[in-house]
C-alpha cells in the first residue's frame, strides 16, 4: 500500500491496482457524521497506469476548484509530476 498526501492510497488486489481516497461523512444529520469514508477512484492494470490516473484525477479536481491562468496551472502540472515522480525515487 502506498499513501500520498494522507488522502489518497495506492493498493492492489489479485487483479488491479487500486486508487481509493479518504475522507469523512460530512454531512451533520447523518448517524454516521465524522465517520471515515473510503471512496475507490478507478482500477488500473499497472502501477503507472494507477500514477497516471491519480494525476489526471488531482489535474481536474484542481481546474474545477480553483481559478487559474494558463500558467499556473502549467506550474501547478510540473510540481504534481515532481511530487509523484518522488513515489517512484525514494528509498
Amino acid at each position: 500500500m502506498i499513501k500520498f498526501r494522507d488522502k489518497f492510497i495506492i493498493d492492489a488486489d489479485e487483479h488491479n491496482i487500486v486508487i481509493r481516497e479518504l475522507g469523512t461523512v460530512q454531512d451533520e444529520n447523518s448517524k454516521n457524521f465524522g465517520e471515515e469514508t473510503v471512496t475507490v477512484l478507478g482500477y488500473y492494470s499497472t502501477l503507472e497506469g494507477a500514477l497516471l490516473g491519480l494525476e489526471k484525477i488531482l489535474i481536474r479536481r484542481s481546474i474545477r476548484d480553483k481559478e487559474h491562468t494558463l500558467k499556473s496551472i502549467i506550474t501547478e502540472i510540473r510540481a504534481l509530476h515532481k511530487e509523484l515522480k518522488s513515489l517512484i525515487e525514494e528509498e
